[in-house]
Protein backbone atom coordinates (compact mmCIF):
# COMPACT_ATOMS: atom_id res chain seq x y z
CA UNK A 1 0.00 0.00 0.00
CA UNK A 2 2.78 2.42 0.93
CA UNK A 3 4.57 1.77 -2.36
CA UNK A 4 1.34 2.43 -4.27
CA UNK A 5 0.79 5.73 -2.45
CA UNK A 6 4.36 6.79 -3.15
CA UNK A 7 4.00 5.82 -6.82
CA UNK A 8 0.68 7.70 -7.08
CA UNK A 9 1.01 10.71 -4.77
CA UNK A 10 -2.23 12.38 -5.90
CA UNK A 11 -4.31 9.40 -4.73
CA UNK A 12 -4.22 10.43 -1.09
CA UNK A 13 -4.11 14.23 -1.42
CA UNK A 14 -6.91 16.51 -0.34
CA UNK A 15 -7.88 19.75 -2.06
CA UNK A 16 -5.85 21.89 0.34
CA UNK A 17 -2.69 19.87 -0.33
CA UNK A 18 -3.24 20.08 -4.09
CA UNK A 19 -3.76 23.85 -3.88
CA UNK A 20 -0.58 24.23 -1.78
CA UNK A 21 1.35 22.11 -4.30
CA UNK A 22 0.06 24.24 -7.18
CA UNK A 23 1.45 27.37 -5.51
CA UNK A 24 4.77 25.85 -4.46
CA UNK A 25 3.98 25.38 -0.77
CA UNK A 26 4.67 22.24 1.21
CA UNK A 27 2.15 20.76 3.63
CA UNK A 28 3.85 19.69 6.84
CA UNK A 29 1.91 17.61 9.33
CA UNK A 30 2.78 18.15 12.95
CA UNK A 31 2.00 15.94 15.94
CA UNK A 32 -1.57 16.38 17.18
CA UNK A 33 -2.12 17.58 20.76
CA UNK A 34 1.35 19.17 20.83
CA UNK A 35 0.65 22.89 21.33
CA UNK A 36 4.20 24.00 20.59
CA UNK A 37 3.93 22.58 17.06
CA UNK A 38 0.55 24.16 16.25
CA UNK A 39 0.62 27.90 15.51
CA UNK A 40 -3.18 28.08 15.76
CA UNK A 41 -3.02 26.78 19.33
CA UNK A 42 -0.55 29.52 20.24
CA UNK A 43 -2.84 32.08 18.62
CA UNK A 44 -5.85 30.81 20.60
CA UNK A 45 -3.76 30.93 23.77
CA UNK A 46 -2.94 34.59 23.02
CA UNK A 47 -6.63 35.48 22.59
CA UNK A 48 -7.84 33.36 25.54
CA UNK A 49 -5.20 34.90 27.79
CA UNK A 50 -6.54 38.35 26.91
CA UNK A 51 -10.15 37.29 27.61
CA UNK A 52 -9.19 35.79 30.98
CA UNK A 53 -7.17 38.88 31.92
CA UNK A 54 -9.91 41.44 31.23
CA UNK A 55 -13.04 39.44 32.03
CA UNK A 56 -14.81 40.66 35.12
CA UNK A 57 -17.71 38.97 36.86
CA UNK A 58 -19.91 38.86 33.74
CA UNK A 59 -19.34 35.47 32.08
CA UNK A 60 -22.31 35.69 29.72
CA UNK A 61 -22.07 34.48 26.13
CA UNK A 62 -22.37 38.06 24.92
CA UNK A 63 -19.46 39.25 27.07
CA UNK A 64 -17.23 36.31 26.15
CA UNK A 65 -18.03 36.85 22.46
CA UNK A 66 -17.28 40.58 22.68
CA UNK A 67 -14.00 40.00 24.53
CA UNK A 68 -12.95 37.27 22.11
CA UNK A 69 -13.49 39.65 19.20
CA UNK A 70 -11.50 42.31 21.06
CA UNK A 71 -8.80 39.69 21.62
CA UNK A 72 -8.54 39.23 17.87
CA UNK A 73 -8.94 42.90 16.94
CA UNK A 74 -6.73 44.34 19.68
CA UNK A 75 -7.40 46.53 22.69
CA UNK A 76 -5.13 49.57 23.09
CA UNK A 77 -6.55 50.36 26.53
CA UNK A 78 -5.22 47.02 27.80
CA UNK A 79 -2.00 46.98 25.73
CA UNK A 80 -3.26 44.03 23.67
CA UNK A 81 -2.08 43.96 20.04
CA UNK A 82 -4.40 42.64 17.33
CA UNK A 83 -3.98 39.29 15.62
CA UNK A 84 -2.31 40.37 12.39
CA UNK A 85 0.21 39.05 9.88
CA UNK A 86 3.12 40.14 12.09
CA UNK A 87 1.85 38.17 15.09
CA UNK A 88 1.06 35.15 12.93
CA UNK A 89 4.56 35.24 11.45
CA UNK A 90 6.08 35.43 14.94
CA UNK A 91 4.04 32.40 16.05
CA UNK A 92 5.02 30.44 12.96
CA UNK A 93 8.68 31.36 13.50
CA UNK A 94 8.39 30.17 17.11
CA UNK A 95 7.01 26.82 15.90
CA UNK A 96 9.77 26.50 13.29
CA UNK A 97 12.42 27.18 15.95
CA UNK A 98 10.84 24.58 18.23
CA UNK A 99 10.63 21.97 15.45
CA UNK A 100 14.18 22.64 14.24
CA UNK A 101 15.46 22.07 17.79
CA UNK A 102 13.47 18.82 17.89
CA UNK A 103 14.85 17.71 14.51
CA UNK A 104 18.40 18.53 15.63
CA UNK A 105 18.02 16.36 18.75
CA UNK A 106 16.24 13.45 17.02
CA UNK A 107 18.51 10.59 15.97
CA UNK A 108 16.39 9.63 12.94
CA UNK A 109 15.94 13.09 11.41
CA UNK A 110 18.51 15.16 9.60
CA UNK A 111 18.54 18.78 8.46
CA UNK A 112 15.92 21.33 9.42
CA UNK A 113 12.21 21.85 8.99
CA UNK A 114 12.76 23.37 5.55
CA UNK A 115 15.24 20.71 4.48
CA UNK A 116 14.55 17.35 6.10
CA UNK A 117 16.79 14.53 4.98
CA UNK A 118 15.65 10.96 4.49
CA UNK A 119 14.25 9.41 7.61
CA UNK A 120 15.82 6.13 8.64
CA UNK A 121 13.08 3.59 9.27
CA UNK A 122 14.19 0.65 11.43
CA UNK A 123 13.44 -2.85 10.09
CA UNK A 124 11.15 -3.56 13.04
CA UNK A 125 9.23 -0.25 12.88
CA UNK A 126 5.58 -1.14 13.64
CA UNK A 127 4.39 1.93 11.70
CA UNK A 128 6.12 0.92 8.46
CA UNK A 129 3.33 -0.66 6.40
CA UNK A 130 5.60 -1.77 3.56
CA UNK A 131 7.74 -3.90 5.87
CA UNK A 132 4.61 -5.27 7.54
CA UNK A 133 3.26 -6.45 4.17
CA UNK A 134 6.60 -8.05 3.26
CA UNK A 135 6.81 -9.73 6.66
CA UNK A 136 3.24 -11.02 6.33
CA UNK A 137 4.03 -12.45 2.87
CA UNK A 138 7.16 -14.14 4.26
CA UNK A 139 5.22 -15.57 7.22
CA UNK A 140 2.49 -16.90 4.92
CA UNK A 141 5.10 -18.44 2.63
CA UNK A 142 6.83 -19.97 5.65
CA UNK A 143 3.50 -21.32 6.96
CA UNK A 144 2.74 -22.86 3.56
CA UNK A 145 6.20 -24.50 3.47
CA UNK A 146 5.65 -25.93 6.97
CA UNK A 147 2.26 -27.34 5.97
CA UNK A 148 3.76 -28.97 2.88
CA UNK A 149 6.56 -30.51 4.97
CA UNK A 150 4.01 -31.89 7.46
CA UNK A 151 1.97 -33.41 4.64
CA UNK A 152 5.07 -35.06 3.15
CA UNK A 153 6.04 -36.50 6.54
CA UNK A 154 2.53 -37.86 7.17
CA UNK A 155 2.50 -39.54 3.73
CA UNK A 156 5.76 -41.38 4.43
Amino acid sequence: MKADLLANPDTNRNLLQKEFDAHGYQTIYTPPYECETQPIELLWAYVKNYVARVMGDDHSIETVTRLTRQGFNGDQANDHLPVDAELCNRLIKHVHTYLNAFIKEDEELDGSLTNLGDVFVPDDDPMDDEDDEEEADQEQSSDNDSEEEEEEESQE
